[in-house]
């Protein structure tokens, strides 16, 4: 039932990024050369008649139930997971299970690790609404913490930059939950948020597409999890449609969108801005959480300084040495020319989705 990214390269498909970067490094290929598809989204969007997110969801959440499997979702209490959890509580259901998992890499000896402060934000936030929805009375909330211990289980592996399937190298490679046991439960359906589509705009015609280092997660575990923005072209139609009704000033910004109006657009939409978790968050509202540190001289923190976020971590990765911090370095300068080609491989754009809608 799970949607399949697809890679191609020279007649080769694959379903994982890595993997297609991987095959590119081993045989000497222009990663530009390699086309990346999402075969669930149509071609052209039509606006729905009647454009809500929540009756757009309601088909979708419908064939997930009729699989009999146990529907778990993973909540980090962003507005994409929240959107998510609010369509099955507008239809009147809920999933089995919300996990919410974070990453203590420190064992709580970092005041500045940022995913301490989101998780608790989100967990409030969900017992708030277990005592508003009776559709949530029988869900199980779980609660799951990536310690120090799992990060040096992972990092044990001298060989663990070509055994990992998400987008990047950072500090905090080790806390993608795709690793977790729990993940690789048959019997289960993971539900996850989804990546916003890029949009612009040409000869006054709207188009989304996606980049596939952007879809991180959702692309690289696919075969165990659900990316509900991309499963269903029903509710991705609606989705792009409310996204272009709601900030269509954006999109014909003469100089372009920045990243933060990008992380922002999403707001706008009246099921995000209704329902929008009350956390505060971890960078002030309009914060670029980009970075252009550039430290040529070390390799491995150069690789961790395209993001505030992991900058800071890798930052107390040095001050306070967990045993996990050797085993990571040692990983990254063994497999370095495969770091530094993966790393720095440029993303690949899927085909552009023409959005057509009324703006009146």
């Amino acid at each position: 039932m799970h949607q399949k990214y697809e890679w191609l390269v020279n007649d080769k498909k694959f379903f994982n990024r890595r993997d297609c970067v991987l095959y590119c490094y081993n045989n000497n290929i222009n990663i530009g050369e390699s086309t990346f598809y999402v075969p669930t989204l149509p071609s052209i969007v039509e606006e729905p008649e009647n454009l809500n997110l929540y009756a757009a969801a309601k088909p979708m959440i419908g064939e997930f139930k009729s699989y009999n499997k146990k529907l778990i979702l993973m909540f980090s209490g962003g507005p994409d997971s929240t959107l998510v959890l609010h369509c099955f509580l507008q239809n009147g259901t809920a999933p089995d299970e919300i996990v919410v998992y974070t990453a203590d890499m420190f064992n709580g000896k970092s005041p500045y690790n940022t995913y301490m402060v989101e998780t608790e934000q989100a967990k409030k936030y969900l017992y708030a609404l277990k005592e508003k929805y009776s559709a949530l009375k029988n869900t199980k909330i779980t609660e799951i913490t990536l310690d120090a211990a799992y990060c040096e289980n992972i990092y044990n592996d001298i060989n663990w930059t070509e055994k990992y399937y998400a987008m990047d190298f950072h500090v905090d490679s080790c806390t993608a939950l795709f690793h977790h046991p729990l993940i690789d439960d048959d019997n289960s359906i993971f539900i996850r948020g989804g990546a916003t589509p890029k949009i612009y705009v040409e000869n006054n015609e709207f188009y989304a597409y996606y980049v596939d280092k952007q879809s991180g997660e959702a692309a690289a575990a696919q075969n165990r999890s659900v990316d509900f923005f991309t499963y269903n072209k029903e509710f991705f139609s609606a989705y792009v449609c409310s996204l272009v009704k709601n900030t269509p000033s954006y999109y014909t910004k003469e100089e372009g969108l920045t990243r933060s109006d990008e992380n922002l657009l999403k707001f706008n939409i009246p099921e995000i801005k209704n329902n929008a978790s009350s956390a505060p968050k971890t960078f002030p509202k309009g914060v670029d959480k980009t970075c252009s540190l550039k430290y040529p001289e070390d390799f491995v923190a150069r690789i961790n300084t395209t993001n505030i976020k992991n900058w800071v971590l890798y930052l107390e990765a040095c001050r306070l040495q967990p045993d996990w911090f050797d085993l990571y370095k040692k990983g990254i300068h063994h497999k370095k020319e495969w770091v530094e080609f993966f790393h720095s491989a440029p993303g690949t754009l899927s085909r552009p989705i023409q959005i057509k809608v009324s703006l009146t």
